[in-house]
This record gives C-alpha cells, structure tokens and sequence, in this order.
C-alpha cells in the first residue's frame, strides 16, 4: 500500500503492470482480475494492486526478473495484437521495480555486463526515440553470505545477489533488503518514480 499510495494521491497518468520472475508464466502483465494493466482511472486502484502483487512462491524456481522484463517488452509483447500491447508509451518514463529473494538465473555464458547490454538495448528498441528513458530499481536479500562468482570479477567474490548487485550499480540505484520491513523504503522508492 505504501508503494501504490504515491501513484493514487499524486494524480499522475501512468500505466502500471505486474509480471513475476517466472518466465514459464509468459511475461504477460497481470492483474487480479480481466485488466491486463492499472492506469490513473482504475477503480479501486490499491486493493487491486495488492491483490495482484501477491503472486506466491509456487513458480518456477529460475528466478529471471530482468529476462522476464525483456521479454515482456519484446515486440511481439507490445506490439499491435501482442498480449502486452497498450502498456507502454513512448513519450513515458518506464520504471521497472524487481522484487526477489534469489539471484538473477542468467542461463547464459554471458558476463554481467554483456547480459544487462543485451536487455537494455532492447528496451531501447522498444521505448523509442521519443522515450524519456527508464530505470530499474531492486528489492533483493541483502543479507547474505559471500559466495564463488565467475572469474570476471578481479577477486573472485562478490556478495549474493551478484547480478542484481551488480545491475543495481549500473543503474546507480540503492537496492532494498527484501528481508526487512521495507514499507517505508517502498513509499520513498514510489515517490522518486
């Protein structure tokens, strides 16, 4: 409720959707009910957005939040007769905010660095020339332990969630421990979208 009380009390038009890190489910945008995203007018825009973040732990255990975003983006997603069609618009902001206690499953042999180049220009491909750019923020397990990491990194090690720590600094965002009351942080990260 925190997070959605700064798109619901500002009078803001924005189209807001939700997908999981499940790439099994689709990449297709969500909602508890027949709307495939929320905007400004819907009605009872906070109890339907907290029914339709609560997706469960029942999905796929290859958690790939920024994979799921590219292909919720893809253009056979946005495009004309795509399932995701109408979401985006090319004059807005896109904010995309990934929630996960696991690590990014690359699934690929790419570096940190060529993976996220990958899913960024193809949301540049899609956003357009009249974009006015986007940003990904992270509420990730910022409590655990240091483990092995490719050997791209000049020590070795680097602490769990690699890539979304790493992707975080990229992006120059300040990543939310999922393992804490982040309410508040949720609130402040609403506002400065």
């Amino acid at each position: 409720q925190t997070f959605i009380n700064q798109f619901s009390t500002r009078g803001l038009d924005f189209h807001l959707g939700v997908i999981t890190t499940d790439l099994t489910q689709g990449c297709k945008l969500q909602t508890a009910d027949s709307e495939r995203f929320y905007t400004s007018t819907t009605p009872n825009l906070i109890t339907r957005f907290q029914n339709t973040v609560n997706v469960g732990t029942d999905g796929s255990g290859e958690e790939q939040g920024m994979q799921a975003t590219a292909y919720a983006l893809d253009p056979t997603m946005v495009g004309p007769g795509g399932y995701n069609e109408g979401f985006l618009r090319n004059d807005a902001v896109l904010s995309v905010v990934i929630v996960s206690d696991e690590d990014e499953d690359k699934q690929t042999n790419e570096s940190h660095q060529a993976y996220l180049d990958r899913i960024i220009n193809q949301i540049k491909l899609v956003k357009g020339t009249e974009s006015r750019g986007f940003r990904f923020d992270f509420v990730i397990n910022l409590d655990s332990t240091p483990g092995q990491t490719p050997n791209h990194y000049p020590d070795g090690f680097l602490p769990y969630p690699e890539y979304y720590r790493f992707a975080a600094q990229k992006f120059g965002a300040t990543p939310i421990n999922i393992k804490g009351a982040f309410g508040t942080d949720l609130a402040y990260l609403g506002g400065s979208i």
